[in-house]
C-alpha cells in the first residue's frame, strides 16, 4: 500500500474511532500527508530515498553486480539532502579512472 494511503487510512480509522476530529488532529494528517506525497515524488522523480533504504539497495546491488551487469561497476550512496536523503549512485574503473555511469547507461550493460 502507498504510504499516502495508509496516512489518509489512518486518519479514516481514527476519524471513525473518535468521532469528529479536532482541528489540530486534522492539520497533522494534512501535513503528514503532504509530506509523504513530497517524499514519493521525489523517490520517483529524483531516485531519493532515506539512508536505510539505500544503504540496503547498495548492499543488494553490489552483491547481484556480477549476475546483472557485464562489465564490473560498483554501488556507492551519495548524500541527496545530506542528513535526510541520499541516492544510489553507479561507478565503473575504466582503466584506472573511475566515472559515474548514468542510469541509461546502465541499462544498456545489462547481462
Amino acid at each position: 500500500m502507498a504510504a499516502p494511503a495508509v496516512v489518509f487510512l489512518a486518519g479514516a480509522i481514527l476519524g471513525a474511532w473518535m468521532g469528529p476530529l479536532p482541528p489540530f488532529v486534522i492539520t497533522v494528517e494534512f501535513a503528514l500527508l503532504a509530506l509523504t506525497l513530497a517524499l514519493s515524488a521525489l523517490a520517483a522523480l529524483l531516485s531519493a530515498a532515506p539512508p536505510s533504504i539505500t544503504r540496503r539497495e547498495v548492499k543488494w546491488a553490489n552483491e547481484n553486480a556480477a549476475v546483472l551487469y557485464t562489465v564490473p561497476v560498483t554501488f556507492e550512496e551519495v548524500d541527496f539532502i545530506p542528513p535526510l536523503l541520499s541516492r544510489v549512485a553507479a561507478y565503473r574503473d575504466d582503466g584506472g579512472s573511475r566515472r559515474r555511469v548514468p542510469s541509461y547507461e546502465l541499462r544498456a550493460l545489462r547481462a
